[in-house]
């Protein structure tokens, strides 16, 4: 039954994500980190860093520091637009992705939180943290958090 809820879920999202959705324009979201996550690269390498942390298919940043992931709200623009430009994914293969996931290792996607203030404040909390944000619901970055890159 928990498996047929956790599909049912990612169907879901799947469909009003891909439904609701629009592209906007670049550099109006951003991903951040923990100020004490002194990672830095390459534009693209960030990207592809970002991909495979927030897909699980690495653990730990570059630098050494346990990743965590943590999930914008699913039906917000700034999450479908990560999907498609940074993740380069459909809803449907990211939702495919997950599953596989489940099945495979256990892993499931990152905790979804629908506020920009929570993703801000657990971000400055862990070191390894990071998380997508639309910079204009986030008024100032408190202490703690820096932006990796903006998209």
């Amino acid at each position: 039954m928990k498996k047929r809820s956790f599909i049912s879920r990612i169907v879901i999202v799947t469909f009003f994500v891909s439904t609701f959705c629009t592209k906007l324009s670049a550099n109006e979201y951003a991903l951040i980190v923990n100020t004490k996550n002194a990672y830095t690269a390459s534009s693209d390498n960030m990207k592809r860093e970002a991909r495979l942390l927030f897909l699980k298919e690495k653990n730990n940043w570059p630098n050494g520091k346990k990743a965590q992931p943590l999930g914008s709200d699913p039906s917000s623009k700034e999450y479908a637009y990560f999907i498609d430009n940074i993740l380069n994914m459909s809803t449907a293969d990211l939702a495919q992705h997950w599953l596989k996931k489940k099945q495979i290792s256990g892993n499931t996607p990152p905790r979804e939180y629908k506020s920009n203030r929570i993703l801000l404040k657990l971000v400055a909390k862990y070191e390894g943290g990071f998380a997508i944000i639309n910079l204009k619901d986030a008024e100032v970055l408190p202490d703690g958090t820096r932006v990796l890159f903006n998209f």
